[in-house]
């Protein structure tokens, strides 16, 4: 397959927003309500948490699929940048038509469960590492937004590691370090409230059934 239709499709992927379609198919808008981000953590809070972990599912395989399916040499692309068969790039496709949907007039989500489904099937033991460090940070500190960020900058960190151990090539790190920056840029409004001390916990389950703030 030509790369850029595949990365195409991967985006296009990464643009179908599972979290809207639960909130419809449940009778609300989840852009409307909690937080307003279209994404796990808040449809778990608007709606419970089996619809969020529902979302969370699907979300990790948009990331994923396009990597298992689409994977292959991505002749004429720079090589530096990515792995030989183009993973990186595929899921970096399809995590950016998550935060950036051409559906929505790029006003999506941020992107942390499409980013590690990608990882996940391009390299899972160090995708496994980082979750198991959020849910660490998680635990620790309370926040799943501040624990998705160690998520996000752990997976560049922990392949990086891996290449240094001998366990695997260290390509497409940039690619993830970039993703990484993005999806902390779409968490800058919560890290402003985890500053003020009004970002919500993770341990607070109570469904947000009424409009709160945007992301």
């Amino acid at each position: 397959m030509n790369p850029w239709i595949a990365l195409s499709i991967a985006y296009a992927a990464g643009c179908v927003s599972f979290a809207s379609i639960v909130g419809r198919c449940r009778g609300v808008d989840v852009r409307a309500l909690g937080s307003g981000n279209p994404g796990a953590t808040n449809v778990g809070r608007v709606l419970g948490p089996r619809w969020g972990a529902l979302v969370l599912l699907l979300d990790l395989a948009k990331g994923a699929l396009p990597v298992w399916l689409l994977s292959a040499p991505m002749d004429g692309l720079p090589a530096a940048l990515i792995d030989p068969e183009g993973g990186v790039l595929l899921l970096a496709a399809a995590t950016l038509g998550h935060v950036y949907p051409i559906s929505a007039r790029f006003a999506g989500g941020k992107g942390v469960a499409t980013m590690l489904g990608g990882c996940l099937a391009l390299e899972p033991f160090s995708a496994l590492g980082a979750v198991l460090l959020h849910l660490l940070m998680k635990r620790a500190l309370g926040f799943v937004s501040v624990a998705s960020l160690i998520l996000v900058w752990a997976v560049p960190a922990l392949r990086l590691l891996v290449a240094a151990a001998g366990g695997a090539p260290a390509d497409g790190v940039a690619v993830l370090a970039l993703l990484a920056a993005v999806v902390t840029v779409r968490h800058r409004g919560n890290l402003a409230r985890v500053r003020a001390g009004i970002e919500d916990r993770y341990d607070d389950d109570s469904p947000h059934l009424e409009p709160d703030r945007k992301p």
